[in-house]
């Protein structure tokens, strides 16, 4: 059996996407209140839990896997910065546009990166941003979406920041 790390979680926070139109449902509206208050009565592992099953939609068994290993106690010690990642998404996952005014003074370079092999939420949401801002670079990452290849990921950000 593979042992899943810190570096899953880790990965999963970077993959946490918007949603754009009905592709997909929609997270909770009340997503943010169910964080703070699971936060708050020190339900940490519920917060990370929901949070992974309901935003980026890892497979509720994956996350009940991920609670039993040793890993699992550091998820918890930064559960409550899963409200503030809530926070900064609240209103960009219901499945509507994004709005176009929250990026207009997003002015550097921006390289915007998603997996082919990912579904259609994802890729929509990353094709929506691209359209947004005005400075933006897709990357379509072949044939990958979860488990990025480091040699692919590599040479896309070297391109990008060495030219």
């Amino acid at each position: 059996m593979r042992r899943l790390t810190l570096q899953h979680y880790k990965a999963c926070r970077l993959r946490t996407a918007f949603i754009v139109d009905d592709s997909r449902e929609p997270v909770s509206d009340d997503m943010v209140d169910q964080l703070k208050d699971m936060v708050a009565s020190d339900r940490r592992g519920d917060a990370a839990d929901t949070f992974m099953t309901k935003d980026p939609l890892m497979p509720v068994e994956v996350v009940a896997g991920m609670r039993t290993q040793p890993f699992w106690p550091g998820v918890e010690a930064v559960a409550h910065t899963l409200v503030s990642d809530a926070t900064i998404l609240d209103g960009t996952n219901q499945g509507a546009p994004l709005p176009a005014d929250r990026w207009a003074n997003v002015t550097i370079p921006t390289l915007v990166i998603y997996g082919s092999a990912g579904p259609a939420w994802a890729r929509n949401a990353a094709e929506s941003l691209v359209k947004l801002l005005p400075h933006a670079e897709r990357r379509a990452l072949d044939a990958q979406f979860h488990d990025l290849s480091p040699n692919v990921l590599t040479r896309v950000l070297e391109k990008f920041f060495l030219g």
